[in-house]
């Protein structure tokens, strides 16, 4: 009994060290179950705004189809002016980055002048469309837009006081675009718009629809 009267004080001491050191430890274990939760928080965050920002854009949207209007004065002409109406579709998509994307597209056409003679033809093209990513407008992604040397077939050879040399040109494009809407679904575009045949046949004047406005949906 005097011996254990004597082991009191140390084991006193003991029990005293080691629940310091217990709660040194719950604290310690505490602190790395708050810290985890953070990081799983963090995680689901970060998680969560990746899958919105994929979500923005329709991930198995292919196609693009667009109908359009426009026109204006025909340059380096005092008195022509011409009308465009057509619908084009994007069909093939590649995407090279998140800021560049290749399209190839069809579409039709019908222009017409505000000429006695010679005042309509219809243009039938195959195209490649490179756009351009900008940056975003809250969810809305805009991008600017070019076509180039798409083969084009025309009905008629001459609009108005343009003539081409023969039936086969290439259409030439620009233009500023918008996806918007529910999962950017919808799209609008306006752009300039020129057919010529790259000087490969005399005469080879070009004829230009100035502005055109584009409405169209991606599916």
């Amino acid at each position: 009994m005097a011996s254990l009267q004597h082991l009191w004080p140390r084991l006193s001491a003991i029990l005293t060290v080691t629940g310091s050191s217990s709660t040194l430890l719950g604290r310690a274990v505490l602190g790395r179950a708050v810290l985890a939760n953070a990081l799983m928080i963090s995680t689901l965050g970060v998680a969560l705004t990746a899958e919105a920002d994929q979500v923005s854009e329709p991930a198995n949207a292919k196609l693009e189809l667009m109908l359009y209007a426009g026109g204006g004065k025909q340059p380096r002409s005092d008195t022509q002016k011409n009308t465009a109406v057509g619908v084009d579709l994007n069909f093939y998509r590649h995407v090279f980055t998140d800021k560049q994307t290749l399209f190839i597209g069809t579409g039709v056409a019908q222009l017409t002048s505000n000429t006695d003679a010679n005042n309509r033809l219809m243009a039938y093209s195959i195209y490649p469309q490179l756009n351009l990513t900008l940056p975003k407008i809250g969810s809305s992604q805009p991008y600017f837009y070019v076509r180039t040397l798409g083969p084009t077939y025309l009905s008629e050879t001459q609009l108005g006081e343009r003539v081409q040399g023969n039936h086969f040109v290439f259409q030439s494009q620009l233009g500023l675009g918008l996806y918007f809407g529910d999962n950017n679904t919808w799209l609008a575009n306006i752009a300039y718009r020129h057919y010529s045949n790259a000087r490969l046949s005399a005469p080879n004047d070009g004829i230009d629809a100035l502005v055109l406005l584009t409405l169209g949906g991606r599916y």
